[in-house]
């Protein structure tokens, strides 16, 4: 219909201005073709494959096309760079909305991993640094015991390293290299511990990080004759192999994203009022398991702002990404919300605020004889989705599930793998490294 419709007004039009009425359609068909090619930053998405954030009936890589954290359609052909409209009759005048990309520093981040013992037991260190004098990380035992990071401060001489939790100091030779030797002074023993540990990618896998960020150039003028710059941004960091031949070939391209990829990931990632930005931190390095979390932030341009994690595992081996409860055995929920209502109920910063807790909470306390069993239901329902570490597991919680609080407000809840082993299922990945621990 629609195509008679234009043979019929072609016809009706005088010859002299065929020609232009032509050109005109022409123009406007590649107009068209073109909005539907290309998106920038703030149009709406076309539905695309899960990532490992997003459930999925199968934790292969065959069955999900996974990306960082945001998968993408293959690359088509790089068209023209895309044009942001602007929202609204008030922005009015000229704009130049060419997208800037950038590599954020000379240097990527380079990370580090080293294995041997602290104070006689197995360990392993996740290090961290742009340049040799300003390492930070963290490290864990295996056998138990909670992660410790580890930061280098100013004030402090370069061969001492922090460790959190006013847990004392380490205290090394000579800078940080390919061994990391010296003594933990101020440890929970309260005694010296020897470390011992040397740089070792066995089953593991060695990285770097790189920072890239795209803007986009904005200016609008209003209807009141009010002009505004506006320069919407993405920084994102991005994993990078430092020998990709060491990972199965379908996490290459997850692991170590191309170059073309990374805009593609900015843009899709962006949006036109929005300042937008992320931390990648590596939590787990070991036994044939790579786990990382994202902490982005997004600013809006107007004055409003969210934060929010996200995170995955790979499994180096068999070369896919492993969905978190997969690692767990059937019916974990019920187990695991038990066990973080204990930890919520002798919460002080939750225990001195009881009429402040979610009315659905203090309903189900007041039919409940039981405290625990009230606290389990609710919990149930609220349950976030586990996040492995080097040193066991952590549940990243909403503040306002549990009492009247900003909805940005979280806390963290850490399960050692040693509490957590009867939930673990047998013949994974994760049952593979506890056993590679001596703790299955």
């Amino acid at each position: 219909m629609v195509g008679s419709y234009f043979f019929f007004c072609f016809v009706n039009v005088p010859v002299a201005f065929r020609p232009a009425l032509a050109a005109l359609l022409i123009l406007g068909g590649l107009a068209g073709a073109y909005r539907t090619a290309v998106r920038w930053p703030g149009q709406a998405v076309a539905a695309s494959p899960p990532g490992p954030d997003s459930p999925a009936p199968a934790d292969t890589l065959a069955d999900t096309v996974v990306d960082t954290l945001a998968p993408l359609p293959a690359p088509a052909p790089s068209p023209p760079d895309p044009t942001p409209t602007q929202e609204g009759s008030a922005a009015t005048g000229p704009h130049d909305p060419r997208p800037l990309f950038k590599r954020v520093g000379p240097l990527g981040r380079t990370l580090r991993r080293y294995v041997g013992t602290v104070g006689g037991q197995p360990a392993t260190v996740l290090l961290d640094w742009q340049h040799p004098d300003w390492p930070r990380g963290r490290f864990y035992l295996h056998r138990g015991g909670p992660e410790y990071k580890l930061d280098h401060l100013s004030r402090l001489p370069r061969n001492v390293l922090q460790v959190s939790d006013a847990s004392g100091e380490w205290h090394l030779p000579g800078r940080p290299g390919a061994t990391l030797t010296g003594t933990w002074r101020g440890g929970p023993s309260g005694r010296a511990q020897a470390v011992r540990l040397h740089e070792d990618y066995h089953d593991a896998v060695r990285l770097d990080i790189q920072t890239w960020r795209v803007s986009g150039r904005y200016t609008f003028t209003t209807s009141r004759g009010l002009t505004y710059n506006s320069v919407p941004t993405v920084q994102w960091e991005f994993m990078h192999l430092a020998n990709p031949a060491s990972v199965p070939p379908a996490l290459r391209p997850l692991l170590s994203p191309s170059p073309a990829r990374r805009r593609r990931l900015l843009l899709e990632k962006g949006d036109i009022d929005c300042s937008i930005s992320n931390e990648l931190t590596v939590r787990l390095n070991d036994s044939g398991l790579l786990g990382y979390q994202y902490y982005w932030m997004v600013s809006g341009i107007g004055g409003s702002g969210d934060a929010d994690y996200q995170h995955a595992l790979f499994d180096l081996r068999a070369g896919r990404w492993l969905a978190p409860e997969s690692q767990l055995r059937p019916g974990y929920e019920l187990e695991l919300s038990r066990l973080l209502a204990q930890r919520l109920l002798r919460n002080k910063l939750l225990s001195e605020r009881t009429p402040e807790w979610n009315p659905q909470l203090r309903k189900l306390l007041t039919q409940e004889h039981d405290t625990l069993r009230a606290a389990t239901r609710w919990v149930q329902q609220v349950l976030p989705e586990p996040i492995f570490t080097g040193a066991g597991m952590e549940l990243e919680c909403r503040l306002d599930d549990f009492i009247d609080a900003s909805y940005r407000e979280h806390f963290t809840v850490f399960f050692s793998y040693r509490e957590l082993r009867p939930l673990v299922r047998p013949g994974t990945p994760l049952a593979r490294m506890l056993r590679t621990r001596g703790l299955w």
